[in-house]
């Protein structure tokens, strides 16, 4: 039964739409500002956590990291633009190392791993 004019959708585009407004703001991102500019891209569920394996660690509970929440067309196009501004790039997580790696920035080579999750440092 439909109310107030509602218009019924199918249970798989809700399922699209419902997945859709979850991956918006996935990201964090934080500009410093120095000599030369370090842009910090870290994939929100990884924000406070400290990881460390054996001699490696990163610690994701300072400032540094916690930046806007952004989505990932934003990260894309802040990748970008910090790429032409001969910015650095501390990239954390999966999902944002993914992004660099298809804008070229980093490959797998690039990428350190500590317990499971890759970390990107870009210096160009």
């Amino acid at each position: 039964m439909l109310y107030n004019n509602a218009i019924a959708l199918p249970f798989c585009s809700l399922r699209k739409i419902f997945k859709m407004s979850l991956v918006f703001t996935n990201m964090l991102v934080k500009i410093h500002e120095s000599c030369r500019t370090a842009v910090a891209i870290c994939d929100k569920e990884l924000i406070g956590k400290v990881l460390e394996d054996g001699d490696k660690q990163i610690d994701l509970t300072t400032h540094f990291f916690k930046g806007e929440q952004k989505t990932e067309q934003e990260v894309r196009e802040i990748m970008e633009d910090m790429k032409m501004e001969d910015a650095t790039f501390n990239i954390v997580g999966p999902r944002s190392c993914k992004i660099a790696k298809e804008l070229g920035l980093i490959d797998d080579s690039c990428i350190l791993h500590i317990k499971k999750i890759p970390i990107g440092l870009v210096l160009l």
